[in-house]
This record gives structure tokens, C-alpha cells and sequence, in this order.
């Protein structure tokens, strides 16, 4: 990465500007409600001490970053990206790279991404927010790819642009920064007039921008697909040791009786709230956790043919399972670190 100082989007004004989106206006929250305050704290580690230490040492970590220019002496700045890696300042650095790292390789997008410079794009009502948040308080971002979206008016890039501005401004908000998005495709319509403008690249930079979105910010860690393939290797041979247990419940027991080594869950558990609980009972209990991307993955490795959304490998002393169970755990933490 060079040393290249890229505008800060919206980070820098005290309000975020109203969007216009057909006949009705968007305004952007800036307070933090009660609701997103208690999740914070008891799904994100979040307290006064806890964002504290974790904002100085994530300002040291960045002073060390001699190629990335940031502006790591903003508090609010800095804790944008701490909040969806649970104030773990390693993580959150490693975040912060991977966001200049996009915006370096696709500067075009960002060049004069502005409100003001794409108030008549807007005013297509292609891409759009709902004016109300869902139940959970997360931000709702629907996309009208099919028989709504003219390509000739609107460019493929010109969508993406609004997708990044509109959520550029969304994690300005404290709520969605904690409670998260939604996206909603749709492609009612869609025909080949939309799909021989969509090109393999622009497809390519879509996917790179959208990889975690379909993941709840909330499923934290996450492992990337290599330790995805050892902790799915790992279950199926704790499966045939009889060094597993299958589901929340049976995961929650080997964690209140001590034979848990470590916890598996599947990100797209629905509602992910049936699960967290076991995060918090793991730091409790110093047992690693992780969380896959796919509960019917996890049940493959389970051994069974439905989804399963968490597991438990369990203590045996004298198992032949034991170095490779060591090696997952630590990789595990070094997630968290």
C-alpha cells in the first residue's frame, strides 16, 4: 500500500447531509439509542474503560503504519471500526487495511464521491434507504436492479457509487455501527438490457466490496476459508473420537461442565441471537470461539444431513486429536488479539 492520504468520506463533518430519494428525505441519526447502547455492551464488550483502552492502543497500532495515512487522532474515526471487531485493536488495524486497501485499488469510485455529486443519481430511486429502521434498528439499503433501473441513465458504476456513499453514511450513525444493515437486491425485471452491461470486472469489484456483508456484524471472529477447511476437518474426525457435541444447547452445557476445548458457530444462524449468549459464556469460561459461514456446512461436518449452528469439541486428555486442537485454539485467538 502507498503512503496516499485518502479523503476521510464523511468522517470529517459534524452532520451527515439529508439524502433525497424520490419524494421523501433521508435524515441521518447521530445519537446512540438506549436499545443499541445495552447491545453494545453485552454483545460488543462495549463500556467507557473497555473503548478507552481499546482506542489508545489501536492509535499506537496505527502510529506503527508508516505506509497508512489515517486520522488516528479521531476518537470517533476510530472507534467506527472497533465496534464491529468487539474492541479488539489488532482486528480493528487489520480492518482499517483492508478498507484503504479497496478504496487505494478502485480510487476511481472514490474520486468526488460526494452527497452533492450524486443528488440527481439519487433522485432515479434506484438505490435507496427506508426511511425506518427494521426491528433490530439496522439500516435497510434496497437496490432496484431489475425493470426499474435503466443501465443508460444509470451506469453499473453509478450504482456502486451510491452503495458505497449510502453506507459510508449509515456507519457514521452509532446504531447501524452496532445493529448493522440490511441489503435488499431487487432484481424484479431483470432482463438482458441490465445484464450486457454487467461486466465480469465490475462483478469482480462487487464481490470484493460486498464479501462479509451477507455476514452479521455480530458473528465475530470469523475464520477466513483456511480455517474454515482445519475446523471443518477437525469436527468431523471430533465426531468419530466422540470428542463432539451438536447444537446451542449441548455447545452451552460442555461450556458450564469444563470440557469444552473449543466452540463452532455458523454465522447465518437465524436469528443469530439464539447464539450469543455463547460468545459471552466462552470469555467467561477463556474458551475459544469462532463462527463459520455456513450452518449446513457445519452439519456436514456434524455428520448430519441438516444445519446445525453450533458445535462443541470436547476434552479428552489422552486423544490423538490433541495437537491439532491446540493448533486450531491458538489460531482461533489469534483472531481475537
Amino acid at each position: 500500500m502507498s503512503c496516499k492520504k485518502y479523503p476521510m468520506m464523511l468522517s470529517n463533518l459534524d452532520d451527515i447531509p439529508p439524502l433525497k430519494f424520490g419524494n421523501y428525505k433521508l435524515v441521518f441519526d447521530s445519537e446512540l439509542s438506549d436499545y443499541s447502547r445495552e447491545v453494545a455492551r453485552i454483545e460488543l464488550r462495549e463500556t467507557e474503560e473497555v473503548a478507552k483502552k481499546a482506542i489508545w492502543e489501536l492509535r499506537k497500532a496505527l502510529e506503527n503504519e508508516k505506509n497508512l495515512v489515517t486520522p488516528l487522532h479521531n476518537d470517533y474515526w476510530l472507534i467506527k471500526f472497533l465496534r464491529p471487531c468487539k474492541f479488539y485493536p489488532e482486528s480493528a488495524r487489520n480492518l482499517i487495511k483492508r478498507y484503504y486497501e479497496f478504496k487505494e485499488k478502485h480510487s476511481s469510485i472514490y474520486d468526488g464521491l460526494l452527497p452533492s455529486k450524486l443528488t440527481q443519481l439519487f433522485l432515479a430511486d434506484i438505490v435507496k434507504v427506508i426511511p425506518n429502521r427494521d426491528h433490530k434498528l439496522r439500516r435497510v439499503l434496497v437496490i432496484e436492479a431489475g425493470q426499474a433501473w435503466n443501465p443508460k441513465l444509470v451506469t453499473p458504476q453509478d450504482l456502486l457509487k451510491m452503495c458505497i456513499m449510502l453506507v459510508e453514511a449509515a456507519i457514521q450513525e452509532p446504531d447501524t455501527q452496532i445493529n448493522g444493515t440490511v441489503i435488499i437486491l431487487d432484481l424484479e425485471g431483470f432482463s438482458v438490457t441490465q445484464a450486457k452491461v454487467i461486466t465480469p470486472n465490475f462483478i469482480k469489484i462487487l464481490a470484493t466490496w460486498v464479501q462479509t456483508d451477507d455476514v452479521n456484524p455480530k458473528a465475530y471472529p470469523l475464520a477466513d476459508a483456511a480455517l474454515t477447511s482445519k475446523i471443518m476437518n477437525l469436527v468431523q474426525q471430533a465426531l468419530n473420537y466422540k470428542q463432539l457435541r451438536k447444537g446451542a444447547n449441548e455447545a452451552t452445557k460442555t461450556l458450564n461442565r469444563g470440557i469444552a476445548e473449543f466452540i463452532v458457530m455458523a454465522a447465518d444462524a437465524q436469528p443469530l441471537e439464539i447464539l450469543l449468549h455463547l460468545p459471552l459464556l466462552c470469555e467467561d469460561k477463556n474458551v475459544p470461539y469462532v463462527f463459520l459461514r455456513s450452518k449446513q456446512a457445519l452439519g456436514r461436518a456434524c455428520g448430519v444431513s441438516r444445519p446445525i449452528v453450533a458445535a462443541s469439541v470436547t476434552v479428552n486428555e489422552g486423544s490423538q486429536l490433541k495437537s491439532q486442537i491446540v493448533s486450531i485454539q491458538q489460531e482461533i485467538e489469534r483472531l481475537l488479539v
